[in-house]
């Protein structure tokens, strides 16, 4: 039997009188002793004149040779009377061709014989069969891919019970046409009852070499006929039923509405299972929480394991699966089983199952194991069986399915996130040289079996051109549920190639490269060697939640902050310093970075930094611009500033662009879009710096006058009227201030200040504070560090309340340390010991009155 297929279509010409219409066909299997030289063939429908389609072929088709063959049909479709050309596509696209005229001649060659034929066909009636409808419905011009599927509940239509089915589904026109569905209703009706129905209620137009995305509804009726269906489909594999319906096409710029579909269909699939290869199969959205996976017992034959899953499931639906055992085998010999152990359940959202899973040891496995990391998988059979209720019935099926194959085809897919960020996961990176850069990893076994991998080494090229280098020399053995610091270095190659994989990557978010390489890996006594990856990468990331989270890789310490100047502008305070970050591993300068920053509460304020520049082991140096907004009540800044003084935490999302320039290559308008949910405490205990932006707490206490040389038990209190003007260009509301100083877990020191004030910039503000000072060794030690040595190690903790941009935090907790070693000037380290939000600037002391002293 022959093969014919579609392979490409295109549109070459297209007004308001005519489309022409170019097709390509690849025929194979065909011999006969023909010639087809020309044809030219006009197609209308009886009582019209002029034809609605013409058929022209020109170029020899030589059926003698047994080889396949390429043919090219120009089909002309005039639209000057558009109501026959669309009831003659009607009848085309209803299969219900009839009383139709066809005329026109052909150039053939039949047996060495050349002949001119002109022929002539009227009132002609076509009508495919079911097997023809099944082969039609193969032709490759549209490809299908099932992104979502999601259930909706239950309803009742005309009183039956129906499930209800939303399916999302990708489809990709590769050829050079545009056409409409839309909106349709089918029903599925198996003998003389509808059991199940399909709802496009909108227009979808597909335009040529394009991916469109359709939405259908189903629903599935509660009936015995329903269940005949799904069995015979599932079980036997065979499609038995009658499709009825009507819907919208337009195509050419015709619109024919209302068409007519009804089909009788019965067909076997199962031959398109076998052989078949893996394509885009819709995975339930799942995020796995937490697995384990323990070796029963290994021996020289096999390996035994048994696997725990949780995870969120996305894809609540009636669906359980309570029995499956399966076998994979590679090139008939067995590699793989695996039986399930514990049911699994999608009607919650939260799953757990667990299965056991026997690896064989055998040149099977290996060649399998090495086909997967390659992407490349042929040959292999899946056969067992399993037991399942979908919806409300129970199906059994055999699974026996012969050189099935997977090929990658680098354009990425629905999958299943296995949750590797749990396995691996990046420490540090550090440049190694002008284009390198040394890429430290953890990687916890989680298989209580010992796993191996490296020398590993691959290239990545861009346009055929190499782009980057990378390298695993060691080869690490890792011990079961044992954890190892990789390292991996990577190098970019000094070419233009890079900087647009780079800007690909960055900016675009995609890649477009393909990637060569070696790695050797060894798992339950199975040593896989010099595994060779060669693949092809297209893929995107645009549609992808870019929000991202920071986890391990911990921000540059602030080493030093200044408040350079700072404006109120109406609806935000722009704040301008200069900032100094501790090393940078690697060299870099970031321009024209602007980012949004917000919490669960809502946007609260931008950073913006025109410049910073980074040198591999040098500190960090930068102009920053922070915008805060006025809101009324400011809850995104209320939350901010809490967060960071009170908890020691940041945890807000960004998202903005930047421009980059890294290992000599300019990115300009990287997108950035990440949370950030880190600890500010350093590895010793000490709140990071960055809390001294906010609240510059070695700032609190001004002592320039003050020097007390009585010693002895007891605890004297002091009135201090201080004046205070707000730094920044804008009021503060400071009140009931209560805070004591630590030294050596010893209290040494008490203020307590119980009024409200409002703290301006333009003005002094008067403030009395009550000071309590504890005749204490430890407050000794910290007057003579601070006066002789020049320095400082005590503890501030305390509560107080601040109002700033609309932001009103009562009570806020404050727990800070301050530690500063030897080598400052006298008045600079005791100034440190006064201040809020940097309020200590331009202070001075007016009174001290000594109120009295208290013998413990």
């Amino acid at each position: 039997m022959y093969n014919a297929s579609l392979e490409t279509i295109s549109v070459l010409e297209d007004s308001d009188e005519k489309t022409i219409v170019q097709a390509g066909f690849y025929i194979s299997d065909l011999y006969l002793p023909v010639k087809l030289y020309y044809m030219d063939v006009n197609v209308s429908i009886l009582g019209y004149e002029d034809p609605a389609i013409r058929i022209f072929i020109n170029n020899t088709i030589n059926l003698e040779m047994m080889e396949p063959h390429d043919l090219e049909i120009y089909v002309t479709i005039f639209k000057t009377n558009e109501e026959h050309i669309r009831e003659l596509l009607r009848m085309a696209i209803e299969s219900d061709l009839r009383a139709i005229k066809i005329c026109g001649e052909t150039k053939i060659e039949i047996f060495g014989v050349n002949l001119t034929l002109p022929f002539e066909f009227e009132n002609m009636s076509m009508t495919p069969t079911t097997s023809q409808l099944t082969i039609g419905a193969t032709l490759p011009g549209v490809a299908f891919k099932m992104l979502r599927i999601d259930y909706l509940g239950e309803t009742y239509i005309d009183n039956k019970k129906a499930y209800v089915l939303s399916l999302s589904t990708s489809i990709d026109n590769f050829l050079g046409i545009s056409f409409g569905v839309g909106p349709f209703e089918v029903d599925v009706v198996r003998d003389n009852e509808v059991v199940i129905e399909i709802d496009m209620p909108h227009q979808v137009f597909m335009d040529p070499y394009s991916e469109t995305t359709l939405n259908v509804t189903m629903y599935f009726f509660s009936s015995d006929k329903t269940y005949e269906f799904l069995r015979d489909l599932i079980e036997n594999y065979t499609l038995n039923a009658t499709i009825n319906g009507h819907g919208n096409i337009s195509v050419f710029g015709i619109d024919i509405p209302n068409i007519d579909i009804s089909y009788n269909i019965l067909s076997s699939l199962r031959r398109e299972v076998a052989g078949s290869s893996v394509g885009s199969i819709p995975f339930p959205e799942i995020s796995v929480d937490s697995y384990e996976i323990g070796v029963i017992d290994e021996d020289d034959e096999r390996a035994r394991l048994y696997v725990e899953t949780n995870f969120t499931n996305d894809f609540v639906i009636p669906f359980e699966l309570w029995y499956l055992n399966i076998s994979l085998t590679k090139d008939n010999e067995r590699a793989i089983s695996m039986m399930l152990d514990r049911t699994l359940d999608l009607n919650s959202d939260r799953v757990s199952t667990s299965f056991f899973v026997t690896i064989y040891k055998t040149n099977a496995t290996i060649n399998l194991i090495r086909e997967l990391v390659c992407r490349k998988v042929t040959g292999v059979g899946v056969g067992g069986n399993a037991k399942f209720m979908f919806l409300e019935w129970n199906f059994t099926i055999d699974i026996d399915v012969e050189n099935m194959s997977y090929s990658s085809s680098g354009q990425g897919g629905a999958i299943a996130p296995l949750g590797f960020d749990e396995v691996i996961s990046v420490r540090d990176i550090r440049q190694i040289s002008s284009m390198g850069v040394r890429v430290y990893l953890r990687f916890r076994n989680i298989v209580n079996t010992t796993v191996g991998f490296g020398r590993l080494n691959f290239d990545v090229f861009h346009d055929d051109v190499r782009v980057i280098y990378a390298e695993m020399s060691d080869y690490y053995l890792i011990g079961p549920e044992e954890e190892e610091n990789i390292t991996v270095d990577i190098y970019f190659e000094n070419v233009s190639e890079t900087q647009e994989f780079l800007s690909e990557l960055l900016v675009n978010r995609a890649i477009d490269a393909r990637v060569e390489g070696i790695v050797d890996i060894s798992i339950f006594g199975l040593n896989i060697t010099r595994i060779s990856i060669s693949e092809y990468l297209f893929l995107s990331f645009s549609d992808v939640t870019t929000n991202g989270q920071i986890g391990e890789i911990s921000l540059p310490s602030l080493l030093r902050f200044e408040l350079n100047n700072s404006e109120d502008l109406g609806s935000y305070l722009e704040i301008s310093s200069s900032v100094v970050l501790g090393s940078s591993p690697i060299s870099f300068k970031i321009t024209n970075l602007h980012l949004k920053l917000e919490n669960e509460y809502g946007r609260f304020g931008e950073l913006i930094i025109p410049n910073m520049v980074g040198k591999y082991s040098q500190n960090i140096t930068g102009d920053i611009i922070l915008r805060l907004y006025r809101i009324e009540p400011n809850r995104p800044l209320e939350k901010f500033i809490r967060d960071v003084v009170e908890r020691n935490t940041l945890d807000i999302h960004v998202y903005g662009q930047t421009d980059i320039e890294i290992f000599g290559f300019l990115i300009r308008g990287i997108p950035l879009d990440f949370t950030l949910n880190q600890s500010l405490e350093t590895t010793g205990g000490e709140t990071s710096s960055f809390t001294n932006i906010l609240l510059p707490m070695e700032q609190l206490l001004i002592f320039d006058s003050v020097t007390q040389k009585t010693f002895g038990p007891g605890k004297y209190d002091l009135a201090v009227d201080i004046r205070l003007r707000s730094p920044l260009d804008t009021s503060i509301i400071l009140g009931d201030m209560n805070f004591t100083v630590m030294k050596s877990s010893t209290e040494i020191i008490d203020i307590v200040s119980k009024d409200i004030y409002e703290i301006v910039s333009d003005d002094y503000t008067d403030m009395e504070l009550n000071i309590s000072m504890f005749d204490v060794a430890e407050l000794h030690d910290f007057i003579e560090e601070v006066i002789v040595q020049k320095r400082m190690n005590i503890t501030i903790f305390g509560s107080v309340d601040i109002g700033l941009l609309g932001a009103y935090i009562d009570d806020i907790k404050i727990n800070y340390t301050i530690a500063q070693s030897g080598g400052s000037d006298n008045k600079g380290i005791a100034q440190t010991l006064i201040g809020f939000s940097g309020l200590g600037r331009g202070s001075s002391i007016d009174n001290i009155t000594y109120l009295g002293e208290d013998v413990f």
